[in-house]
């Protein structure tokens, strides 16, 4: 159920997490939040969403904390970025593609399935990784 408080208190303590854990974990945590609280239903709406909120440059306040320790790589950053930018504007042009293809109901089961299962996949390799304390 939406209550603004709530959601207020949804991006305190996601970007509590953040600033800890880094924004991965946090963007997994708003589509699980914005999902089972009912706050956004359809998926394609999470992802709009989510990229508006990407928008707002929201790492900037810890960004100098973070660059006085010495703890940015500038360059993996910049390459993750040119990427990001790549991937985001060629999947923005069809964002209703899968629901156009297998219909708004079964699409989001989809959408929603494909998301489930890359969460689950991570998880196992990053407890892999952690256990073995060993690169992916």
């Amino acid at each position: 159920m939406f209550t603004e408080v709530g959601t207020i208190l949804m991006g305190l303590f996601v970007g509590f997490y953040v600033s800890l854990f880094g924004s991965g974990g946090g963007g997994a945590l708003l589509v699980y939040f914005l999902r089972h609280f009912k706050i956004i239903s359809s998926t394609t709406m999470i992802a709009g969403t989510m990229l508006f909120i990407s928008s707002i440059p929201l790492g900037i306040v810890g960004l100098p904390n973070f660059y006085n320790n010495g703890d940015i790589n500038f360059y993996i950053g910049s390459l993750i970025i040119f990427g990001l930018i790549t991937g985001i504007l060629l999947g923005s042009t069809q964002p209703n593609y899968i629901d156009e293809t297998f219909g708004k109901k079964l699409g989001e089961k989809v959408k929603n399935g494909v998301t489930a299962t890359i969460y689950a996949l991570l998880t196992v390799l990053y407890l892999r990784s952690t256990i073995y304390d060993e690169a992916l």
